[in-house]
């Protein structure tokens, strides 16, 4: 009577089971030929990132994957967001003389406020704001760039309240407001009136204007992105200008909303370069995570992007459907 057998079958299926590819071994000629299972592997990774752009291009983009392409951007980098608008705003805050108007002394303010946690303050209105915005203009524009520009200065103007929120608890350097809400009630108390959430909302849609046609230019690869870009980054300044219209008349700065003293009060400090406070982070930022926008309205820029992928491995391109 055999009584060790059945305690070693169980051993011999386990070990079977992780050194032996049973779907491999019915889909080829050869048992055990290492090449051709090398292949295979390769073609499924070649095709499973096929696949994957292909959806992004020609299908109705999901919620779970605009989370996931824009990981680390929204979350790993949340630090970096909050940094742009601490140093945008630094020229007016009342712990201005605490930093030195620096990158630098946005780093240190922003170290001095939690560490670690205190590079997520406001991250989550963030989050909302740029899925409005993001996300819903370009699942509903389906490729067509027009309509993707009009969606999203609707979206963005309908949805600032949540920009300005934002803005309010990044640069919440002192720790004045406790949250959201505390933000929200003491800014009222001073200027009691709705419209104070859309305060800079026209140069917000401003600067998104130029950056809508330096995005045509580079999806479309036309000549007038030389121009396109320059006016680009000319229009910086009027996020700068956002961030203070936001702030003004606040806990935070305590100064009068009107342009002109706003205007005044940047330039009196270092000049006009106060304008451009922040744009070497804002600008490094953008450039790294905007490379694959521009493909979505461009078919040839699609069609680049998928055969760059198939040249990976050499199988028929088909226009259509996947490898």
């Amino acid at each position: 009577m055999n009584v060790i057998g059945p305690y070693l079958k169980a051993v011999t299926d386990v070990w079977n089971g992780l050194t032996h590819d049973d779907k491999f071994t019915k889909d080829t000629a050869l048992r055990g030929d290492w090449h051709k299972k090398f292949l295979r592997r390769e073609r499924e990774r070649v095709n499973d990132w096929y696949k994957i752009n292909f959806q992004g291009f020609y299908e109705q983009p999901e919620y779970s994957r605009f989370l996931r392409d824009n990981f680390i951007r929204l979350f790993v980098l949340a630090g970096v967001e909050r940094l742009i608008t601490i140093r945008q705003s630094t020229e007016i805050l009342r712990q201005r003389y605490l930093y030195a108007p620096t990158n630098l002394g946005a780093i240190n303010a922003l170290r001095s406020d939690g560490r670690l946690l205190g590079s997520f303050r406001g991250n989550f209105f963030h989050l909302l704001h740029t899925s409005a915005v993001q996300y819903l203009a370009v699942r509903h524009a389906e490729g067509d760039f027009l309509r993707y520009f009009i969606l999203s200065l609707g979206l963005e103007a309908v949805t600032y309240p949540l920009e300005t929120i934002k803005t309010l608890l990044h640069a919440n350097v002192g720790r004045q407001f406790r949250g959201a809400y505390d933000a929200l009630t003491q800014t009222f108390l001073r200027e009691p009136s709705i419209g104070r959430l859309w305060r800079g909302l026209e140069f917000k849609l401003g600067h998104c204007t130029f950056y809508g046609l330096h995005l045509w230019a580079v999806s479309n690869d036309s000549w007038t992105s030389v121009l396109t870009l320059p006016l680009l980054l000319l229009s910086y300044p009027l996020l700068v200008l956002k961030t203070h219209s936001q702030i003004a008349n606040t806990p935070l700065a305590g100064e009068t909303s009107n342009l002109e003293f706003i205007l005044q009060r940047i330039t009196s400090g270092r000049g006009i370069r106060s304008l451009y406070a922040g744009a070497i982070p804002y600008t490094l930022l953008n450039t790294v995570f905007l490379w694959y926008l521009p493909s979505i309205f461009s078919e040839k820029k699609k069609t680049r992007v998928l055969d760059e992928i198939a040249d990976q491995y050499e199988v028929p391109k088909q226009t259509g459907r996947y490898l």
